[in-house]
């Protein structure tokens, strides 16, 4: 039972750290996150453009 709960016990350690790990290794770029905010805009509006082209066509027919 004492081999068990230290093999848990030292498995939950281990994955705790790695787990840890993460938080350390992200990186944010000012000027990447400005660019993707712009590219993301620029697609949301080019979406919604070719909706109401889709929409417009759509009205000529009749199902």
């Amino acid at each position: 039972m004492k081999r068990l709960l230290l093999i848990l016990t030292i498995a939950s350690v281990t994955l705790c750290q790695t787990v840890h790990a993460q938080y350390y290794s992200v990186n944010y770029d000012t000027r990447t996150v400005a660019a993707m905010v712009a590219a993301f805009g620029t697609e949301a509006v080019a979406e919604g453009y070719y909706r109401e082209q889709v929409d417009d066509i759509l009205k000529h027919y009749t199902a």
